[in-house]
């Protein structure tokens, strides 16, 4: 114990900015008995190993940029740049456990996991009743959204790697005794460090548990929007470098998305109504090609995102800036690795979310500078190897390095909790109510003034299948990084590869267990208790 404590109390110091914080030399002796006492000098500091987290969710090993290589997985993107067969197994549906970009994503997650982990066991030493009230009540949000965290990771770990598809009879509760992934509960030991896979249904349950425990402690606290106005010279700031986290709304809405996966319609539909009935909250304004700009950053349908900003040091390991515009998007300077799949302006019609979601029929012909915006020149569509690309997460003002964006990537937003509410509610049969939340959805994107009331555009459906329901999130959470889960846990993957049946990396192959990801080989070597998924 000594030793682990000795290395964290070094890391609060390497942490501090201040030297009041610990007035402990490092040659006194730390452990369990007088951690709580060392932190209780600052608990703020506490908040820094829990940025560590957000920020390892954000680096490029995953939602910075690996994770949306399941866009090409999904065949929103398909891959232009053939170099690494590691990226070309994804655009082919034929992932091996060789697969370096799946063994770092692994790596990542659980690195990520471990911050939580060494945050809710700082906060186990720590005497609340010591503290004042405002100390304590920032004490319980730190373990609040330490709980949040290790049950997003766990959720997302368990949606790639755990047992599901037609091998297994489907998804839960029919996979419910199949391999799940490896839990983290503490901070890994000589007791842990050697670990099996527990069961879907154990994921469940202690993701669940997660979940209700942060929802007793953490804030309730909406993230400041920001009210800047977008335009050249433009920056993005810091401004939500030290908030913006998860609160209490982030909690009820992955709450009820694990619900839904469980096919637990009921609790679904209770904890999406806690989220759709809270006034903070509402669909943001239609974004028009003209706008140059997205959904501004923290604006009201925001529930729970990754918060990126202009900073000065690299944009590479865990910096607050990300890599989707340099490998899918089409900025000055863009490797373009990815574009969007040829038939997916088909697939859109004439929906205007194709013109959110990317940026077909237009290129950019000037840049913007720090006093003048971009200009577009319409793109001739019918020339053979056209090629466009993704456009939600491009920074049209952003002179500096426009590859490297500051836009936010948003995980949770009101949108998708009323279209996994219009499922819900679809699955309760009362296919009026998910009608309706449907073409709340679809009257925002029309550009309706008020979208609580019927549409005067067209727009509006009289009632909504659940194959209509998947078609609206596949052009609503176009490249959101939703697509490829929705698919599985719809299982329809077979019948969607069919629509693609070649990308430039070659043939698109369907096995069952393309259903989710194998084990890395480096874990199956490393631990002797971890059993690889069949089929791999």
């Amino acid at each position: 114990m000594k030793i682990k404590y000795m290395f964290i109390a070094g890391c609060l110091l390497l942490t501090s900015a201040c030297s009041d914080f610990l007035d402990h030399p490092l040659t006194t002796s730390v452990s369990d008995d007088n951690i709580g006492e060392i932190i209780q000098k600052n608990p703020a500091k506490l908040g820094e190993f829990l940025g560590s987290a957000y920020r390892s969710l954000g680096s490029i090993m995953l939602y910075g940029r690996q994770t949306e290589y399941m866009s090409t997985m999904s065949h929103e993107m398909d891959i232009d740049w053939l170099g690494e067969e590691q990226r070309n197994q994804w655009a082919i549906n034929g992932l091996t456990s060789s697969n370096k970009n799946v063994e770092e994503a692994y790596i990542k997650y659980y690195k990520a996991l471990a911050s939580a982990n060494l945050m809710l066991d700082l906060i186990d030493h720590v005497d609340l009743e010591a503290l004042d009230e405002e100390k304590k009540t920032m004490v319980m949000n730190f373990q609040g959204e330490s709980l949040f965290l290790r049950a997003f990771i766990h959720f997302d770990l368990l949606r790639l790697f755990g047992e599901q598809g037609p091998s297994f009879g489907g998804m839960y509760p029919n996979n419910k005794d199949a391999k799940g992934i490896i839990l983290m509960e503490g901070i890994a030991d000589a007791s842990n460090a050697i670990t099996a896979r527990s069961t879907i249904e154990e994921c469940y349950q202690l993701i669940i548990k997660d979940l209700k425990k942060a929802e007793t402690c953490i804030g309730d606290n909406q993230i400041p929007v920001n009210t800047a106005v977008p335009g050249p010279g433009y920056t993005d700031t810091d401004y939500t470098k030290d908030q913006g986290w998860a609160q209490k709304p982030a909690v009820h809405a992955l709450l009820g998305k694990v619900y839904l996966y469980m096919s637990d319609y009921a609790n679904a539909k209770t904890e999406f109504e806690k989220v759709i009935g809270d006034s903070r909250f509402k669909l943001d304004k239609p974004v028009n090609f003209t706008d140059y700009i997205q959904h501004t950053d923290n604006n009201p349908e925001c529930i729970f995102s990754l918060q990126y900003y202009l900073s000065s040091g690299s944009a590479y390991d865990d910096a607050p800036q990300h890599h989707l515009v340099r490998i899918f998007g089409g900025a000055p300077g863009a490797w373009n690795n990815f574009f969007v799949d040829q038939r997916t302006a088909a697939r859109f019609g004439d929906d205007p979310r194709l013109y959110e979601a990317t940026l077909y029929d237009y290129t950019w012909q000037a840049w913007s500078t720090a006093t003048t915006g971009i200009t577009f020149i319409k793109a001739d569509t019918d020339v053979p190897d056209y090629r466009y690309y993704a456009r939600k997460y491009t920074d049209f003002y952003n002179v500096s390095s426009p590859v490297f964006s500051t836009k936010n990537v948003d995980i949770i937003r009101l949108a998708d909790i009323y279209l996994m509410y219009a499922e819900v509610m679809l699955k309760l049969n009362s296919v009026d109510v998910g009608t309706e939340y449907v073409n709340k959805v679809r009257r925002r994107a029309w550009g309706e003034s008020n979208y609580d009331v019927p549409g005067t555009k067209g727009e509006d459906f009289s009632t909504v299948t659940m194959e209509i329901l998947q078609e609206e999130r596949y052009k609503e959470l176009f490249f959101e990084n939703i697509r490829w889960y929705d698919i599985c846990r719809w299982g329809i993957l077979e019948q969607e590869l069919a629509k693609y049946p070649s990308t430039k990396a070659g043939t698109v192959h369907y096995d069952p267990q393309d259903y989710y990801l194998p084990i890395p080989e480096s874990e199956l070597r490393t631990n002797p208790l971890m059993k690889q998924s069949k089929g791999y």
